[in-house]
Formats: structure tokens, sequence, C-alpha cells
């Protein structure tokens, strides 16, 4: 048996503690005798006690010897007094070897870490349970393994000690561990934007994951037919290449042609197989292509390594599941990149650049709110009339989604129609009211349209419901574009009455936006339109494009902004 003491004589093994005990002296017995002979009536002698007795304490010594957890017990000096053989297993010194030693002479490679938790123990009894404990013992020397370690204090014949159950985890906590790497992993592909993002998250994270020497991935190219890896020119060079086909006789195409993970564990393994067709440097490498829930195929993820890998120890498992997750990152960015090309093709339509007219210098800008799609229902246009008119035009359709932008897209050319086929100004709106009204549009709108005449130089303003244009004189004063106003657009179908030119000075300008550009959500509309007329004067002599610039830097800054803006500014020279 493994149990030994030698600073008093405690349990040393199943057969001398019976014997210790069967041996005690006949006065030590007698006294026990006298002590149990007021029982000693219901038919249970005293020695029946003392062998129950001796017989716990022989089972309790079997038990601890031979449980599957390490336990010692240690003194106040935190010298080992017991020790089990799980425990000597453990730290890779014999039972004998630990007895009368100190944890420190014994393991000094954990003695900072376990000393001060067992001298609290000791000094204030609290037991100290399913402390994480890492170091190395003589078992595996210079590897840090992980242990749970529970403390507690005894109280033994006046004297105190501290009981040690230890049980190493080390296997639990790295595969505990590993999944949270696997987790952060998929965390950050969730919130990689594009291509290059990821494929940074498998050279780094990934590859280190699989304590692989390179990891990469390449996106499937449906249109040139090609998985493109958008590694540095180095990695690449260790993978053979930036770019492979279906039909390319090496592990990349195989793995995208069968979708399953192919692996090569060793030089005369790709040989045999692929023949000289791979990079050099990489002796064992898993290639896993990446295939989404619904069955698409993104791109593949190559892992490698620098040295062999025996051919039933690539973790399958692990590399299918890293795959799927580049799969998903991949399949989302492909259809975001999607997504922003029609958002752009849609933007440059719907917001496109002005014409340049004689006369008249215009600076536009859209930007859409921070938390929509990227464009809705702003708009502006520059519309040339004739010659020497130019009707300038903002406005907005109720909403920030596709159905807001194909609103105003309707709106938006509804109106510019009107205009240019030479309706009445006055019934521009309402005509536009009808063309809504016939098909079936039910949103509201407001707009605000400002025809200048260079000839004449006059502009004439009429509004549905839309904010006042801001007019900048050549002397530096601003005020407010009094437009003929009437109510927004919906199915009022009223004509717009009291519109008369006005004139301008050369050197004015005009401003004409939308309310994301001054109103929030918690904002007064008078002292948002106060504050924009000041910062108007203080800046009245920028020129047109660093007003409109300096008006969205100070209003809404990017990413602040809670709605979308068009803005339309003129120089009237």
């Amino acid at each position: 048996m493994p149990w030994n003491h030698r600073a008093r004589p405690l349990l040393v093994t199943f057969e001398d503690t019976v014997t210790d005990r069967a041996s005690a002296g006949a006065d030590d017995l007698a006294t026990l005798s006298g002590d149990l002979s007021e029982i000693d009536d219901g038919g249970v002698t005293a020695s029946d006690v003392v062998r129950a007795s001796l017989r716990s304490e022989a089972l309790l010594a079997e038990v601890l010897a031979r449980a599957p957890i390490g336990f010692a017990l240690v003194d106040h000096e935190l010298r080992f007094e017991l020790v089990n053989e799980t425990l000597a297993q453990i730290n890779g010194v014999s039972v004998e070897d630990h007895l009368g030693r100190t944890i420190r002479e014994v393991l000094p490679d954990v003695a900072d870490a376990v000393e001060p938790l067992l001298r609290s123990v000791l000094d204030t009894g609290e037991p100290v349970t399913g402390m994480e404990i890492a170091g190395a013992t003589p078992a595996q020397p210079g590897i840090e393994r992980i242990w749970s370690a529970n403390y507690y204090r005894l109280a033994l014949h006046d004297e105190v000690r501290a009981g040690l159950f230890v049980e190493e985890i080390t296997q639990s906590v790295a595969g505990r561990r590993r999944a949270e790497r696997l987790a952060s992993i998929a965390a950050v592909l969730a919130e990689a934007d594009t291509f290059e993002a990821i494929e940074a998250i498998v050279v780094r994270q990934i590859a280190e994951y699989f304590d692989a020497d390179v990891a990469v991935a390449g996106h499937w190219n449906a249109e040139s037919g090609t998985v493109t890896i958008l590694a540095d020119a180095a990695i690449r060079e260790m993978v053979a290449g930036a770019a492979f086909s279906f039909d390319a006789d090496a592990p990349y195409a195989e793995a995208a042609r069968t979708r399953r993970v192919v692996t090569v564990a060793n030089l005369e393994d790709r040989r045999a197989r692929y023949g000289s067709s791979l990079a050099p440097e990489l002796v064992a490498q898993a290639v896993v292509p990446c295939i989404t829930g619904d069955g698409a195929f993104t791109g593949v993820m190559v892992v490698g390594w620098l040295h062999p890998i025996e051919p039933d120890a690539f973790p399958l498992p692990q590399l299918r599941t890293v795959g799927s997750l580049v799969a998903g990152a991949f399949e989302r960015n492909r259809l975001n990149h999607q997504r922003r090309r029609l958002i752009t093709a849609l933007q440059e339509t719907l917001v496109n650049q002005p014409p340049q007219r004689d006369g008249l210098e215009t600076v536009v800008r859209y930007r859409a709110d921070s938390d929509a799609l990227g464009f809705g229902g702003d708009w502006y246009d520059v519309l040339p009339l004739d010659d020497s008119r130019t009707a300038l035009i903002v406005g907005d359709v109720v909403g920030h989604d596709p159905a807001a932008a194909a609103r105003m897209s309707q709106v938006a050319a509804s109106i510019a129609q009107l205009l240019v086929s030479g309706t009445e100004l006055s019934a521009v709106f309402s005509e536009a009211e009808r063309a809504m009204a016939a098909r079936s549009m039910t949103s509201m709108s407001t707009v605000g349209v400002v025809i200048v005449d260079t000839d004449a130089r006059t502009l004439t303003a009429f509004s549905a419901g839309h904010l006042p244009g801001m007019l900048i004189h050549p002397d530096g004063s601003v005020h407010q574009l009094t437009p003929a106003l009437r109510p927004p657009l919906f199915r009022f179908f009223t004509p717009t009455s009291g519109i008369t030119p006005i004139p301008y000075a050369p050197g004015t300008k005009l401003l004409l936006y939308t309310d994301g550009l001054v109103e929030t959500r918690r904002s007064d509309l008078a002292r948002d339109l106060e504050r924009l007329t000041e910062t108007l004067r203080i800046r009245a002599a920028d020129s047109i494009a660093d007003l409109v610039e300096s008006l969205l830097a100070d209003f809404a800054p990017v990413g602040q902004q809670t709605d979308d803006i068009a803005l339309l500014g003129a120089f009237l020279s």
C-alpha cells in the first residue's frame, strides 16, 4: 500500500494499521473497554466496537490510497505526512520521496502558487475549492499542466493539518480554451466586412488555433472560375500561388471538386498523389472546402505545417467547423459586395452629379442615414429648362429603405417631367400628386424648387411643405428664401399660389437642403434654423464647395446623423 508517514504513528498500510491497532497495550484496551462498558448491555461488546473502529479506519485508508484523485496531508510547515499513489503519479515523485519533505522541495515549480493558499487555509480555516493551479512537475518537466485543487483544514491530536485533493484537468482546460478561441474566431469573422479582413483572421488566428505554420483562405470567383487567395506574396508562395481553377491537379482543386477535406500527411504522400505541384515549404496540409449551410461553395481554406502529420491525426471536425465559419463570412461579404455595387449604381442614377451651367456653379452632396440601406427618400436634382433657366430641386419622401427610394425616384421623375414639359409652375405639385395617385402611392413628400434665371438674374421659389432655402448675399448677410408655399405632396391636389420671381445680385450663394442636415430627434426646428443662419453668416466668404463640406462636418459628422441628407449649394455669378 502507498501510504507512509515519518513524523508520527499515523496510518501506514492496510495491514500495518490493523496490526498496530490489534497490538495496542492492554491498559489502553482495558481503558477503552471500561469507557464503553455502559453500552455493553445490548449484546455489543467493547471488543466489537474496537474491531469495528479498526475496520473503519482501515477502509478509509484503503479508499484514500486507491482513490483516482490525488490526496495528501501536510503539516503546519507544509511537509507531506500522507500521500496516495495517484498524487505520486501526478507529481512524478514516489510516495516515499514525498514524506517528510516540503511542497517546495518536492514541487518547486508550483510552490509559489500553492503555498500561500495552504497557509491561508491553515491560518483561517477557510477552505479553498476548485482552484486552478498551473505549472510543471517532475512527471513532465518543462510542460505546463493544470490541476483543480481543493484544500481544507483538519485538527488532529491537537495539531492543525491541511488536506489536499488534487485532480488533473489539463485536457479539459485545453478543450475549454480551444472552445473559447473558436468562439472568438466566430465572433471576429461575423464582424469582418471585407475579404481582406477575413484573410487576416485566417492568417493569424486560425493558423494559431490549429498550431499551424500557415493558414490562408481564398474566395471563389464565379465569373472567372477561380479561387483567389488574398494573402501576401510570401504566404501565397507557400501554398503554391494566388489562384487555381477547379481542374487543377492539386489538393486545392480536389477539395473544391469533391467538397471534402483533403489532407496531405507528408512529403512522400504529396509526391505520390500530386507530384511536384505543391510548394516545397509545406510538408503537411489540410485543404478545407468552405461550404455554407445551404450548400453554396464559397472558397477554400488551406492549413499547412512544416512537419509531417499522422494521417489519422488531422483534426477533421474542427477543420470542417472553421471552414463553415469562413464560408459564412465569405458569402456574407459577397452579398454585401453585390449590395454595395447595387447601391452605388442606384445612387449614381438617382442622385447623380449635376450638369454645370453658365453663370451657375452647383455643388451637391448626398449622405445616407448611418443606419440606412445606403440611400432612401431624400434627393436633389439640377434640371436645365432652357438656355438661361435651371431648376434646383430638393425633396424628401418619408422613409430610408428601398421602398422609400423607389417612391422617391417616381416623385422626382414626375416633378422633373412636369417642369421640363413646361407645366404651369402653380400646377406642378398638384399634377405630381395626380401621378402619385395613379400609382397608388400614399406616402407623403416634401419638395422645394428654385428656378434660377441667369439672364434675368431672378430666383423663383415654390415649396410643398419643405424647409426654406438660405440666401447668402455678397455682403455676407444671410436670410431665408421665402417660397410660395403649399402642403406636402399627398392627395391635396391644390395649386401653388403667389409664385413670384425675386432678383439676386451676382455673387449670391444659395443653399437648399433636406431636414436631415438641421433636425435631430430632440431638437427645436426654429433654434436649428437660427444655428444654420449663424453658421452661414460666419462662413459667408467660403467658396460654395467649402461651404457645403463645412456644413456637413459641423451639422452631421459621419456616423452620427439620424436621417438622410441631400444638400445642394449654388453660386450665382
